[in-house]
């Protein structure tokens, strides 16, 4: 979803070639010309005239190089490696904005980067909801994250939870994972809707963006919101949320960044491959340091409220 412009930019300088993105997610992003690919299907055939295009810093995109006669891209390595151009672009995954990594691909398919920094973002797809008893208005939120490292603290998100359920019906929405389910249970009360693990993506992409507002770590779910286009409060821990939100003015004007990385001297510790680990002897600071308070006074006024919360 983040380098989803660079899709778009890649329809533009090449519409009249076949464009597939290869994914094991449903279809649940808005592209013009582009075929939805699952890892299983792509493999059925022989591509040696095609170039496969890995744009994010993932060793699971070596898969596909065996099917391609051309490669561009980055393949266990933050330097672009290609078999018909010479290059030696390193994008920086700890201070560098995630975008970046796509400039540098365009340019070498013969984009120049943005002057106003301002790239074109797609819509969602979106399905029919069911009666999952939402009110006509509501907040979203998305409690769960699977690294230590950009989980918001539990104790902290019930105090969230508990705090605005007082004003507004409280969504929950995540995936099926147990520790998800687990951690949905422990938030229930009266004005909690626990939706996680009852939704497909289609589904979760309706309740977004027929939210308030919605509250987050740094995950999947946190950018679907911002391309949801509704006001949207993100903890981030392991890297900056400015690196991580989109580089499109009116997205980004509704995205509420939280964050204490200054607290913690080895901030940004994510170097785009690996899974961080904390350093500080004041385990996971950038994230324990941003407390309840200051999520709840930002959510309340975010949703039109004038109070004061301690």
């Amino acid at each position: 979803m983040m380098l989803s412009p660079f899709i778009i930019k890649v329809v533009e300088r090449f519409g009249s070639a076949s464009i597939y993105l290869v994914t094991e997610y449903p279809k649940f992003i808005d592209f013009n010309s582009v075929e939805w690919v699952h890892p299983k299907f792509f493999f059925t055939h022989n591509r040696n005239d095609a170039l496969v295009i890995s744009p994010t810093l993932s060793w699971r995109h070596l898969r596909f190089v065996r099917q391609c006669g051309f490669l561009l891209g980055y393949f266990l390595s933050n330097r672009i490696n290609s078999n018909f151009i010479d290059t030696f672009e390193k994008y920086d995954a700890r201070h560098g904005h995630y975008f970046q990594r796509a400039e540098y691909l365009l340019e070498i398919l013969g984009y120049e980067r943005s002057s106003d920094n301002d790239y074109c973002y797609p819509s969602l797809i979106s399905s029919q909801l069911d009666d999952f008893g939402l009110n006509d208005e509501y907040v979203c939120v998305s409690p769960y994250s699977n690294w230590k490292e950009r989980q918001y603290p539990v104790e902290s998100y019930s105090e969230v939870v508990a705090a605005i359920s007082n004003y507004v019906q409280v969504v929950l929405i995540g995936g099926s994972d147990d520790a998800e389910y687990e951690m949905a249970e422990s938030f229930q009360q009266e004005s909690v809707l626990n939706l996680v693990g009852k939704t497909d993506i289609q589904q979760v992409v309706s309740i977004l963006s027929n939210a308030k507002l919605f509250i987050g770590n740094d995950s999947g779910l946190s950018h679907m919101a911002f391309l949801a286009d509704i006001p949207s409060l993100v903890v981030f821990g392991c890297v900056a949320g400015s690196q991580r939100i989109p580089l499109n003015s009116s997205l980004s004007k509704r995205i509420g960044v939280l964050g204490a990385g200054n607290e913690c001297v080895y901030f940004p510790c994510y170097d785009g491959f690996n899974k961080p680990k904390c350093r500080n002897r004041d385990r996971y600071i950038c994230l324990n340091a941003v407390s309840a308070g200051d999520v709840i006074r930002s959510a309340l006024s975010a949703l039109g409220y004038d109070i004061c919360v301690e």
